[in-house]
């Protein structure tokens, strides 16, 4: 009698050969490497072994889910929020760019949720009686997964090559009065040297998505803005511009400076001195007129 029932299929596993293989692939070449002073290759193997075990687990079809429900939060959201700004505003008493980004983040999460919710329904109830597309389902995500873990790891590290001559050079300028540096500037520099000494070392630099991809370099332009943030004579020279002229003919505009000048608040804040603190932050935050 028991043989006319049938049994629910099983949750496919990695079989234990497999899996056995993979983790000496990935963790015993690390510590291998790890031993012989090579941290970077070694953290870089590891990183990449969870991120694959991860996607084998999650399956390809969950992770495409993952990036559906992204992308329709992020198109939807917005809009959606902006609709709703005045019920949270009701509700929760915030205002200005706090009430915004308040308001689009709990509708993205939730629109995020919700997608991801009737994916993974739909994708179990097709692959629960499929177990042969399931297993393809899961070692294909094992391999988008070890792949995300490696490309990481590349934006990562190409990222601490990028800013390692930034912060070599304010090493040096500092090295009178501070011999050690700040500790996120030696976290930066002992990284990058250890890229430099690594077995992956030039792969990576010959790869570095941040110079194979310009627009991902932004660097050289965070720096001209400190430079002319920094200089008054730039800043004059800025706020003169003609494109910074004609932005201030717009009565959007003259309206919000209007607000803000009359604003006692905001005149004690920009005319304080005082670095800006979060009582400052909140209070910028929290103005219609800055929104």
């Amino acid at each position: 009698m028991s043989d006319l029932i049938e049994s629910p299929p099983l949750k496919p596993r990695m079989l234990l050969r497999a899996r056995l293989i993979f983790v000496a692939l990935f963790f015993g070449s690390a510590i291998c490497f790890g031993v012989q002073g090579d941290y970077v290759l070694a953290a870089a193997l590891s990183i990449t072994g969870m991120a694959s075990f991860s996607g084998y687990r999650m399956g390809a079809a969950s992770i495409l889910g993952t990036l559906v429900a992204i992308g329709v939060a992020i198109a939807l959201a917005p809009s959606i929020g902006r609709a709703h700004e005045f019920r949270f505003e009701q509700w929760f008493g915030t205002t200005g760019l706090t009430n915004r980004i308040l308001t689009i983040g709990t509708i993205g999460v939730l629109i995020s949720l919700a997608v991801t919710t009737v994916w993974f329904i739909f994708t179990r109830l097709i692959l629960l009686s499929r177990p042969r597309v399931d297993s393809m389902n899961r070692w294909v995500g094992f391999a988008i997964g070890g792949l995300e873990g490696a490309v990481a790891v590349l934006l990562f590290l190409g990222g601490m090559l990028i800013l390692e001559p930034i912060e070599r050079a304010r090493a040096e300028k500092r090295a009178s009065i501070d011999a050690q540096g700040p500790a996120v500037s030696d976290w930066i520099l002992g990284i990058s040297d250890g890229v430099y000494r690594s077995k992956i070392g030039p792969a990576i630099i010959d790869n570095n998505p941040f110079k194979k991809i310009p627009q991902l370099n932004k660097v050289a332009e965070v720096q001209q803005s400190v430079q002319v943030l920094s200089d008054p004579k730039k800043i004059d020279q800025l706020i003169h511009h003609p494109s910074i002229r004609k932005l201030q003919q717009r009565p959007e505009m003259r309206r919000a400076v209007d607000r803000l000048n009359g604003d006692p608040s905001i005149q004690e804040v920009l005319r304080s001195g005082r670095p800006m603190d979060r009582a400052a932050v909140m209070t910028l935050m929290n103005h219609p007129a800055v929104l």
